[in-house]
């Protein structure tokens, strides 16, 4: 039984072509994932642009030789040039927008962590001054005694908001709990507030804060961050 060869010939051309294109694959998609450290997608998106724009610019680079006229060779050029920058411009107008809807969502989310915190977190402290003014004068219970009471028990570093909301982002933290005298913490877990280098009450930096303090002659309210 006779053996049969088969070859088959590839012209240079396809070679080189054939070389060009997994060659730029490899390039675009070790770019595209070397930034993978930071949270957001744009560096490793730019990073994959770059390389991108490089790879075309070779590939055109090696298109237009000769044996291509010289008139067709600078049409393409500019052309491809072009098209290159309109790409890079409107790319970079992608990634503003971006970011502006981005920043404006997030300041959205603070002022409604804000106005949640200014209905939530007094209704906490209200019912325990409104109870603790309405005993009777031999029946004196303490205002810590009472915000007890009223809410299972909790210790400090406690989030009480967990119990009504288990899955709300915004935390109600107890600060202090003495027994004339309380103080609630509430953090936003997404929203950045007006200081981004402000240390939360959990460690977090930057993130809205609300302070509000009870004492048997009122509740004092103070914005943090």
């Amino acid at each position: 039984m006779e053996e049969k060869n088969i070859t088959i010939e590839i012209r240079q051309e396809v070679a080189v072509m054939l070389v060009f294109i997994v060659a730029g694959i490899i390039f675009v998609s070790a770019a595209f994932t070397i930034p993978l450290k930071s949270p957001e997608l744009w560096p490793a998106l730019n990073a994959g642009g770059i390389a991108a724009g490089i790879y075309l610019a070779a590939l055109l680079v090696y298109v237009l030789r000769e044996p291509l006229p010289m008139r067709t060779r600078i049409v393409a050029a500019v052309i491809g040039l072009v098209a290159m920058i309109a790409v890079t411009f409107t790319w970079i107008r992608n990634e503003d927008r971006t970011r502006w809807q981005a920043d404006l969502i997030v300041k959205i989310r603070a002022t409604i962590g804000r106005n949640i915190f200014s209905t939530a977190m007094p209704e906490y402290l209200l019912k325990t001054l409104d109870e603790y003014h309405q005993q009777k004068p031999h029946q004196k219970e303490f205002l810590g005694d009472i915000f007890r009471r009223l809410h299972n028990n909790p210790s400090v570093g406690s989030n009480i908001h967990t119990q009504s909301y288990p899955n709300d982002p915004i935390r109600v933290f107890i600060k202090t709990l003495d027994r004339d005298l309380i103080v609630l913490v509430g953090q936003e877990t997404y929203a950045k507030g007006r200081d981004l280098s402000f240390r939360n009450y959990d460690g977090k930096i930057g993130m809205v804060q609300e302070r509000y303090t009870l004492t048997e002659k009122g509740m004092i309210h103070e914005s943090e961050n």
